[in-house]
């Protein structure tokens, strides 16, 4: 993704938004990037504040502006940072974050969010205290240390890392990153090079949950690298979903008997990785990515019918670029695509 062409997208989205009414729609298209996003992976993206406020926008009004209205107490704030992570409330927000208007809403709204708010919340603790206290808790010094760096090997070698953990906004994307300090940024502060030199027990509750979320993810065998959860607010909640969900495939795809499935996110990891093994012997597993949020699915082509598969668009495309002649190979329209821009081989 170029970054120019990125601010383009961000003025574009921002110009159709202002001819819309309904804070739902408002929202919908600056999560999306006007429907260049599916709807049901740009909402993985909202916090937990978030997805309360989306939930009620439905009886909202709208006020395009970024001076903050007199009534404060029942407005609140939209926005896009330049990386596109949408800003909606209090809960996140910064330094390139740009508000583009208000939402009224209710008292009665307002008081329904922050009940849902505190439940979600709740509910992530639970469950922070009874997957990431005790991981935590059975590590060693040396431990903690091959934890980050199995991390940050995974990092350092993969597509731009782009996610979300309530407030904070972890990447090695352009100079947004503030993950790795071998890559370089606006910040003197990097995530994992800081843990790294940090006790444990000094982390805070959102380090602990990232690093886990990561390090549990990446359990789960190789290709998992993080771009699965690019773009989405990377929670405990979201991640057991994940996991719950790959396992119900791989299941299914190799015919594994029914059985009691692990309780801990950890193992149910593992498992996942014993099973790619298996669904790679009749599969072949690739990914599509979305250019726009980074975020990654995995697809599945059975080998058998690998050897007819065709896409007709991407071919027409090829052939249009390469500018084939009728009898021409693609082999051959490669090399005189290349004999005509040496530049691309240097």
């Amino acid at each position: 993704m170029k970054q120019k062409g990125f601010e383009q997208l961000l003025e574009e989205t921002h110009a159709k938004v202002t001819q819309l009414d309904q804070p739902l729609a408002v929202i919908d298209t600056m999560l999306t990037l006007d429907g260049k996003i599916p709807l049901e992976i740009a909402r993985q993206s909202l916090n937990f504040e978030q997805w309360a406020i989306y939930q009620h926008l439905a009886h909202g009004t709208c006020l395009f502006t970024d001076e903050k209205p007199s009534d404060s107490e029942h407005v609140i704030s939209f926005g896009m940072s330049a990386y596109g992570r949408l800003h909606l409330g209090p809960s996140f927000n910064d330094d390139y974050t740009q508000i583009w208007g208000y939402v009224t809403l209710t008292t009665e709204a307002m008081t329904e969010i922050e009940q849902l708010t505190t439940r979600l919340h709740t509910e992530e603790m639970l469950r922070y205290q009874s997957e990431v206290v005790p991981f935590f808790q059975r590590l060693e010094p040396q431990e903690v240390i091959e934890v980050i760096d199995a991390i940050k090997e995974k990092v350092d070698f993969m597509a731009p890392v782009l996610l979300y953990y309530n407030s904070h906004t972890y990447t090695t994307f352009y100079h947004y990153n503030n993950l790795l300090k071998s890559l370089e940024g606006d910040t003197t502060h990097f995530l994992l090079d800081e843990l790294a030199e940090k006790n444990k027990d000094t982390w805070t509750k959102d380090e602990r949950i990232v690093i886990f979320n990561l390090y549990t993810l990446l359990q789960s065998g190789p290709p998992a690298r993080g771009e699965e959860v690019n773009g989405v607010h990377f929670s405990l909640h979201y991640l057991s979903h994940y996991l719950e969900e790959k396992l119900a495939v791989y299941q299914e795809m190799t015919d594994t008997p029914s059985k009691p499935v692990p309780k801990s996110l950890l193992a149910k990891s593992r498992l996942i990785c014993q099973l790619r093994e298996k669904v790679a012997e009749n599969y072949v597993i690739y990914r599509k990515i979305n250019g726009l949020n980074l975020h990654k699915q995995e697809q599945f082509l059975n080998q058998q019918e690998v050897g007819l598969y065709r896409d007709e668009a991407m071919e027409n495309e090829l052939a249009q670029i390469l500018g084939m002649a009728s009898e021409q190979t693609y082999y051959d329209a490669f090399l005189n695509d290349i004999a005509q821009h040496p530049d691309m081989t240097t």
